[in-house]
């Protein structure tokens, strides 16, 4: 059987990013990629199967197939919603103007 060549990246809240490449079957799914990564361990607290998956931004399910050089992005909670950060950052560039 043909092997296929996967990376897994992962950034945490501090920044810091994590990238594991790995040699899988042809048929390998997404979750055979998480089983066999050694990069989990070195994440505290991390509970995979709770978070969102994708494959190069696009949400995907545990189950999905594998093909070369597919990047599985391990997505995590926002710390802050985007839109209140963007809010709070006008807010205070404009108060230090008036």
């Amino acid at each position: 059987m043909n092997h296929i060549i996967v990376s897994i990246c992962y950034v945490d809240e501090f920044g810091h990013s994590y990238n594991e490449s790995l040699n899988m079957l042809e048929n390998a799914t997404i979750l055979d990629a998480l089983n066999k990564s050694t990069f989990i361990l070195k994440i505290k607290n991390f509970e995979y199967l709770s978070n969102n998956i994708g494959i190069f931004g696009k949400l995907s399910s545990f189950n999905t197939k594998l093909h070369n050089h597919d990047r599985i992005e391990v997505y995590r909670e926002l710390l802050q919603d985007p839109k209140q950060s963007r809010i709070k950052r006008i807010t205070k560039k404009n108060k230090i103007y008036l």
